[in-house]
């Protein structure tokens, strides 16, 4: 066994708190994570990403390896919990308002107002 492989087997994982995706994940699968995260379909992130539909199915399975998963869906829901995607409530309210506005609409995020809303629980 080669040093380099030796210091490779040896070598415990990264803390869940470690994941930085900028140098974990290679570029073109977390473009892919991400259009998974918004909802598009694989052949719809192939355009996107002018990528053959081969070639990003390719990319998805390396990166189910990565993540341990089996399905897209567990995919985002593993990078989540990972943090790898961020906040999913602030992602969920991008994609909310890009769908919004590639339709016309314009909206704009507005503080709930102090005093009003949920009763406390």
């Amino acid at each position: 066994m080669t040093p380099y492989r030796a210091a490779e087997v040896t070598s415990p994982p990264p803390a869940a708190e470690a994941y930085d995706p900028a140098t974990w994940l290679p570029p073109h699968e977390l473009a892919v994570l991400r259009a998974m995260a918004d909802g598009y379909a694989t052949p719809d992130i192939a355009d996107r990403l002018h990528a053959s539909f081969g070639t990003v199915k390719g990319w998805q399975q390396q990166l189910y390896r990565r993540l341990g998963v089996n399905t897209g869906p567990h995919a985002v829901a593993e990078a989540f919990r990972r943090g790898i995607l961020g906040d999913p409530d602030q992602v969920a309210a991008a994609a909310i308002l890009r769908q919004a506005s590639g339709l016309g609409y314009r909206l704009a995020v507005v503080p709930w107002p102090e005093g009003t809303g949920r009763r406390p629980g």
